[in-house]
């Protein structure tokens, strides 16, 4: 009868298990029988749901990425119309609440093509969709957005390798980050979401080259997100209820935040390449 597999470094465990006898008793064990018994197990086969994962992530990116080639005029004009209704709030707020019970739906697909075309500014978005939904319906929507844009650039990144993120990321923030390729970087990858004023898409591309799961992206992602999304949602939010002096408080503790990380951003850099095990000087090159 042939016993449970067992890890490496564990033949002995293998040898007694299956042995009627207690250990240290009985009858001998010959080598040729020894070996057999304390022989590593063969490698297992790839579970099919993740083979049946990585297919069909293939598969959506490829229609993605055809769809996007096909339709790149009238996405580049559309694009173009977004930044001017941006501009315009209430313009904006107009032309969402149009389409009626799909605007939750539209206005999920706008947070999903702000973070993969980069010129569509974020901070605009989140805090229109406090404009139009209030505060609370506006961080859900935002944050499903954000999360599926987010997920998309990260297998984009893990799809087409590193020649991508090479071309879309400027060099002063991948000298900075490139870290975070050779470890799975958790807790540092965390805390550059969560932290204003990051470019976070840029991050997405970076960890997809990491040792990263996307089960651990989706969640340090999706949360490392929200502080942000959430001051935005409540500062659109003040705006069509005219709380301005709540809007200006909220502005006031924003920028009391944002202006230290920024001007201490090198050194914030610097701590989170040694909390992931790093010796020596992170790189630095000017902005």
């Amino acid at each position: 009868m042939q016993g449970p597999p067992f890890p490496a470094g564990c033949g002995w465990r293998r040898q007694h298990v299956l042995s009627p006898w207690p250990r240290g008793q009985g009858a001998s064990v010959s080598p040729e029988s020894t070996s057999q018994l304390t022989a590593d197990p063969p490698p297992t086969a790839p579970r099919r749901n993740s083979q049946l994962t990585l297919w069909l992530s293939i598969a959506g990116l490829v229609l993605l990425a055809a769809a996007t080639w096909y339709f790149w005029e009238p996405l580049w004009h559309y694009t173009q119309r977004i930044w001017v209704l941006l501009q315009n709030k209430e313009a904006f707020r107009q032309r969402i609440e149009s389409y009626g019970v799909w605007a939750p739906l539209v206005f999920i697909i706008f947070q999903i093509f702000q973070v993969l075309v980069s010129p569509i500014p974020g901070e605009l978005v989140g805090a229109a969709g406090g404009y139009v939904f209030g505060w609370l319906p506006s961080l859900v929507y935002s944050t499903i957005g954000l999360s599926a844009g987010s997920w998309i650039n990260f297998f984009l990144a893990r799809l087409l390798g590193q020649g991508l993120v090479a071309r879309l990321i400027p060099p002063q923030y991948l000298s900075k980050i490139s870290f975070l390729m050779e470890r799975q970087g958790v807790i540092a990858s965390f805390i550059f979401f969560v932290v204003p004023g990051f470019p976070k898409d840029y991050l997405c591309y970076v960890l997809g080259l990491a040792p990263m799961s996307w089960r651990i992206f989706l969640v340090v992602s999706s949360v490392g997100r929200i502080p942000g999304t959430l001051m935005l949602s409540l500062q659109g939010a003040m705006i069509y209820q005219e709380n301005y002096w709540s809007f200006v408080l909220l502005g006031i503790i924003s920028v009391a935040f944002i202006l230290p990380v920024y001007f201490w951003r090198d050194r914030i850099y610097g701590w989170l390449y040694r909390l992931e095990g790093n010796r020596g000087p992170l790189e630095k090159k000017e902005d």
